[in-house]
Order: structure tokens, then sequence, then C-alpha cells
């Protein structure tokens, strides 16, 4: 098996029930059996996306229950893995705005928990979402969706896929979104195309390219976003589908990737690979957001633009090989990684109050006569660089897998004024260890262990922190332990897990006052959780995605703002989500969803939370012939009680919840 993993392409995945994959992508190592693996994977296949009628990286925490919603606005959501922020890559490579890559140009997110830091650098401890693009397949076809959305909102795609010789093939995947939302006023415009070209010149070298181009553009409205007052109530969730923003409120989101790859199989059992990746974005934004909640419902309105362009630059050359020492088999892995990421500011403006209302009587405003979206960046704000080395010997000997590997990263950041002076620089050197080990139990199942360290970025404070000036914070270190078991069988995937993690803590927090804001670097943050996941097919015409995590998190060994057993503020302690789907008759389905979170803390030290929340989705989906053409229809409504919630808190700023819609998708094959 090993040998089929290693020259290995996307096409060659092995989907089971058509719900989970058997292999991942997991950083330097490669494609992976999961099994193998000492750490906990959740591989989420293009057919749950379709499936669940995924559309944004929000919506994943409904196949994770790990995975956390924080925030969505400003065209950038925000989801935490075990209590973390996490990091968004597309195949391994990191961008600010992967977070809007289109999932609908995507074969498989890989969800890899624990060992983020030695697999892709400088990493948050939780985990790292990877997208792995859809790319050339071996037969050709074209496949056509149509999907529609409360209240008008339609989507059509398109993806082609088709081999030009035995050894060259193409896929150009297609998409434009538009009409109104589910919000009050407010209009969605998105087009987007991808391709993808494979090369096999010669049996032993593999070439591959893509290209992909997005602009997503509300163009009124939005969803609000509020930033409650110090002190004061929260108030009940309000409507999210009445507009608190202004309709005259502009969002244009411009998202470039490119990629290059080469693979060359040089001799047996060895292969050297160099890659490259690019990611140009701009964002650009007039708002009426920056809603400050205050006493009895009030909402400050307050006017604001900027534009920004966050850039990110990867290479990486590495080698993996196969060397046989007596009964032991040793999978070497020597890779070397460069990253850059230069980011530029325009010249916006800030928070300028400009009228007041209430969640029950949100006000209209006149557009403002300086309206307009502001034109390119003019000046860069910062730049990060990343140099590392990784080696790795991943050890079978029977039964039986190590895992013990090293990173060697080299970092640096400066940030800049808009008159180019250097405000502030960071440098680290560092080693980043990882160890594991896991045994097979027959051939469906393992247990294993294993310990990682990471390394991150410092946190960047908000404006209204007084303590300590609003830049960037020195990186940050943290460690991992974790225990867990795995197994498949022909139609399902299930795995269970426990882990300790402890992180230097960096984070918002309340003065003795309690109201003035302030910023800590101090102390640990200690999450301890517990998580479970089920997904496939379990019996004959039953499909399960399914997953619980318990997760205490708490700040330790802090020396001010009495902080110490404070629960950090966005972590939900239990999330738990089931999906149901049965074969009611030949090519029909039906399904229901339960997705509930506990309730979360909004400050430190812990003086206010919102509420937990449970949502109930059903649907109906029917797949079968028609003309001789494959067809799929899938309905289904999402919160269907119409529950009212606070979706997610992020450094103070609440995102609400998603109201009852209906989401219909139809598919053919060409």
């Amino acid at each position: 098996m090993a040998d089929d993993l290693q020259s290995a392409s996307q096409s060659d995945i092995v989907v089971v029930g058509d719900l989970q994959a058997k292999v991942a992508e997991v950083g330097p190592l490669g494609l992976l059996d999961i099994l193998s693996t000492p750490y906990s994977i959740n591989s989420v296949t293009a057919d749950t996306i379709e499936l669940r009628q995924t559309r944004t990286l929000i919506e994943l925490q409904k196949t994770d229950a790990s995975a956390q919603f924080l925030f969505n606005g400003f065209g950038a959501p925000v989801i935490a893995i075990r209590g973390f922020t996490a990091e968004v890559r597309l195949d391994g490579a990191r961008s600010q705005y992967s977070a809007q890559f289109p999932l609908e140009f995507v074969d498989r997110i890989d969800i890899i928990k624990g060992a983020s830091s030695f697999l892709y650098g400088f990493a948050a401890p939780g985990g790292v979402v990877d997208y792995a693009l859809k790319r050339p397949e071996g037969r050709a076809f074209v496949t056509a969706t149509a999907s529609y959305r409360s209240d008008t909102n339609l989507l059509g795609r398109v993806d082609v896929n088709q081999p030009i010789t035995d050894t060259l093939g193409v896929r150009v995947n297609a998409l434009y979104e538009g009409g109104e939302t589910y919000l009050q006023d407010d209009a969605q415009r998105r087009i987007g195309v991808s391709g993808a070209a494979d090369w096999r010149p010669t049996e032993n070298l593999l070439l591959r390219a893509d290209y992909t181009w997005q602009r997503n553009a509300p163009l009124s409205g939005g969803g609000a976003t509020f930033t409650p007052q110090p002190g004061v109530a929260l108030p009940e969730a309000p409507d999210p589908r009445r507009r608190y923003n202004q309709k005259w409120e502009r969002l244009r989101v411009i998202v470039q990737s490119y990629g290059l790859r080469g693979d060359w199989t040089f001799a047996h059992d060895w292969t050297a690979s160099l890659r490259a990746r690019g990611f140009i974005q701009t964002r650009s934004y007039f708002s009426s957001g920056g809603l400050s909640l205050g006493p009895n419902g009030k909402i400050d309105n307050a006017e604001f633009a900027f534009n920004d362009g966050q850039n990110s630059f990867q290479q990486q050359a590495k080698i993996n090989g196969l060397v046989r020492i007596g009964a032991a088999e040793h999978h070497l892995t020597l890779s070397v990684d460069r990253q850059f990421d230069p980011n530029a500011t325009g010249t916006g403006f800030g928070f300028l109050p400009i009228d007041s209302g209430t969640l029950d009587n949100p006000i209209d405003i006149p557009r403002p006569a300086n309206f307009g979206l502001p034109s390119d960046p003019k000046y860069r704000t910062s730049r990060t660089l990343q140099k590392a080395g990784t080696l790795a010997d991943r050890i079978e000997l029977g039964p039986w897998t190590a895992l013990l590997a090293v990173r060697y990263v080299d970092f640096s950041q400066a940030n800049f004024d808009p008159a180019g002076a250097t405000t502030s620089t960071y440098d680290v050197n560092r080693f980043t260890p990882t160890i594991g080990l896991s045994r097979r139990i027959g051939s469906h199942a393992s247990v294993y262990a294993s310990y990682a360290q990471s390394l991150e970025q410092g946190a960047t404070p908000p404006v209204s922190a007084a303590n300590p000036a609003p830049t960037p914070l020195g990186p940050v270190g943290s460690d991992q332990f974790e225990l867990g078991v795995k197994a498949q069988a022909a139609g399902f995937t299930a795995t269970a897990a426990v882990f300790h993690l402890r992180r230097d803590y960096q984070g918002a927090a309340t003065r003795a006052d309690g109201v003035t804001p302030g910023f800590i670097d101090d102390g640990k943050q200690v999450h301890t959780g517990v998580e479970a996941t089920l997904s496939g097919k379990v019996a004959p015409g039953w499909n399960v995605i399914a997953g619980v995590t318990w997760l205490d998190a708490r700040i330790r060994e802090a020396a001010g703002f009495a902080l110490n057993g404070s629960t950090p503020d966005g972590v939900a302690k239990f999330q738990s989500t089931l999906f149901v789907e049965h074969e009611a008759a030949k090519g029909l389905f039906i399904n229901a969803g339960l997705f509930h979170a506990s309730g979360r803390e909004i400050e430190v030290p812990n003086n206010r939370r919102i509420g937990g929340f449970t949502t109930v989705d059903a649907g109906i989906r029917w797949v079968g012939e028609v003309a001789a053409h494959k067809l799929s229809i899938n309905a289904n409504v999402e919160n269907v009680l119409g529950e009212r919630y606070w979706g997610g808190e992020y450094f103070g700023v609440l995102s609400l919840g998603v109201p009852r819609q209906f989401k219909l998708t139809i598919s053919t094959g060409l």
C-alpha cells in the first residue's frame, strides 16, 4: 500500500461510503493512509460537501464537531479547531484569504488536528483546514449544477473534465452566483473560474499547473456584526433576516491563486518534488458597520472604509523515499520551504459616527457624499518571511508505525507605518519536533499516541486595547499530547481522541475596573478535550455524519488581570452534530440533521456570555437517470425551527447565526 500511496494522485482517492476518504494529504509527508497517522484527521469529501449543500467555511462545523464558528464579517469567515483559530490552506499553502476560496472548486477538505506547526510551519496548534483542489481525472465528463437559496439567490456552475491524450488532462470549473439572500435588501454577486492541467510526459514525471480567480461582491447591506459595549447586558439574538447595516454598504474581494508542481520518480521508491503556489488578493470595503451595541439594544452606526492586499508566495522542494533495513521500512522525508507574505493597505478611514438606532428599530441613513470603494492598496503594512527545513522518518515494523520528525523554522516579521518606517520587528529560530506511535489492530483499526510542538505568529491587539500598543506581538509557542483510536470498515470511518494542549496566552482582557479594555501577553491557555466522529454508510441504505467534542479550556499561570481559571472567549465547552440519511426507496433519500453548541464567554475575565443553541435541518434528495443522463435533486431546509442565536464571538465581536432558509440543488451529468 505504501508504494500505491507514494504515486497516488487525487483522482486515486478511495471514498468510503461517498462521505469519508481513506487517505489525506499530510503536509510534507504527502498522501497517507489515515489509519497509519498518529493524529486525528477528518477528510471531508466533495460528496459530503454536495450532500450538505455547503458553500462557506462556517458551515464546516456541521461535519466536524471540533470546528467552531467564530466570526463572519468583512468577507473573512473565521473558525476554530479545538478552541484555537484555524488556519485555512489550499493544497498545503497558506493564504490570509483561503477562507474565501470557493468550495465548489474543492475536491476534499482535510481537517488535520494537532501537529500543525511541524507539518505547515507557523500555525495555530488546534489544527489546519486544507482544501484539495479538483484535478483532472482519467475519464471525460461534464457536470452542470444549479442551486437556489432563500430568498432568490441562484448559483450556476459547471465542472468539465477532459483527457486530451493518454498523458495530458485538463479540468475546468466555473460558477456564477447572483440574486437576493435571506438578508433584507441584500444582493450577492459572485463569479469564479478554476482550471487545472496534469501532464505526464514520461512514466516517471508528473507536471501539474492550476489557476483560480474569484470575485465576490455583496452589493448591499451585508450580515451585521455587533461589538457589545463594556458592562452592557447582552440581549437575545435579534432577527438575522433584518438589515442593521445600511443598504449602500459595499464589499469586494478578489482572490487569485496559481500553483505549479513537478513530481519526478528518479529511482525505485524515491520521488523528488518541486512546488510553488501564490495568492494575490485584494479586499475593499465601504461600510456602515462597526455596530456598537449599547444599553437597551441601542446600536451606534459608524461609517468606515478600508482596502487591503493580502499576498502569499510559497515554494517547496522535497524528497520522499523508502529504505528497508531488516524487517523495518523507513519512509524518509526531507523538505525545504520558503514562504513570503507581503501585505498592504490603502488610505481608507475608520469609524466616523453617523447615527444611532436600536435592534428593534434600525434606521436608514442617507448615502454619504464620500461613498465609494477605496482604490488599490497604497503602502505596505507588514511582511513575514518563513524559511524552514523538515526531516522525518516514518518507520513501519509489522503492525507498528513510528513517526520521528523535526522542523526547523527561521521566521522574521516586520511592520511598517504609512511613511514606510519600521514600527516593529520579530525574529525567531526554533526547532519544533513531533513523535508519534500507532499500532494496527487487524486491517481495519489502529490506536495511536503523539506529541507535537507548534509555533505561530503573534496576535494583533484590537485598536481599542489600552495595553499594549496595537501592533503585532511576538511568536507564540505551544505543545500537544494526544491519544486516539481509529476504525474503518467497508462503508464508514470512526475515530475518537483525547488531547491536551498548552499554549502561551495572548488575548483581550478587561482591566480591574471591569470596563477598560486591555490586551495581555501572559500565562498559559490550556485546552483538554475529548472528541469522537462517525462518518459513512453504517448499514445498507443508511448514511451518518456524527460528532461530539467536549472541551475544557482555561487560562493558567497568568500574573495579571486576575485571569486564572477563566475560559478564553469564543470557546464552546460542548458541541455535537448528527446527520442521518435513509434510502426510503431506490434512489430516494430522506435526511435530518441536528447541531448543538453550548454557551460561550465573550470576555476575559468571564463576566458575560452568549447562550448555546440547537438547530435542526431536514431534507430529501433523489438520484437517478433521465434520458440516459445522471440526475440528482437535493432539497433541504436549514434551521427548520427558526432558532435565533449568536453564532460566534471573535475578539469581542458577535456574529449572528443563520435563519431558516430553503436550499435546492439540481445536478446532471452531460
